[in-house]
């Protein structure tokens, strides 16, 4: 499913064939992704089969973001099938950096670890 981040940039992105951002990680390097990339992954659908899942599955999501929103990732949630969780990671957005939100992560895996045991 696509979302309105998607939608707005698509059009562009099909035409000339290439997403061209500036990466937040690495200031000064300009990421290319190809359009190939996405025709490759609208053909996967991972919800009718996600009930195969049944191994413990924990879920971080980050609360901003565009690219994996929160609502996609509960659809998944909600189809797993054994032990599971989903955890929020609060004002963050596609990629963890803030080291609040690593401290938030590392607490998280942490416990979710000892409740495996």
């Amino acid at each position: 499913m696509e979302t309105e981040h998607y939608k707005n940039i698509a059009k562009e992105w099909k035409q000339t064939g290439w997403r061209v951002e500036k990466s937040e990680a690495k200031p000064g390097l300009i990421k290319r992704l190809k359009w190939s990339h996405m025709e490759d992954r609208l053909k996967y659908d991972l919800l009718p089969e996600a009930y195969k899942l049944t191994m413990p599955v924990l879920l971080m999501v980050e609360e901003k973001d565009e690219s994996t929103p929160p609502e996609h990732q509960y659809r998944l949630y909600e189809r797993l099938p054994g032990k599971k969780e989903i955890h929020i990671i609060k004002g963050s957005e596609h990629t963890f950096r803030e080291k609040q939100h690593l401290e938030e992560i590392k607490q998280i895996i942490d416990q979710w670890v000892k409740s495996l045991l």
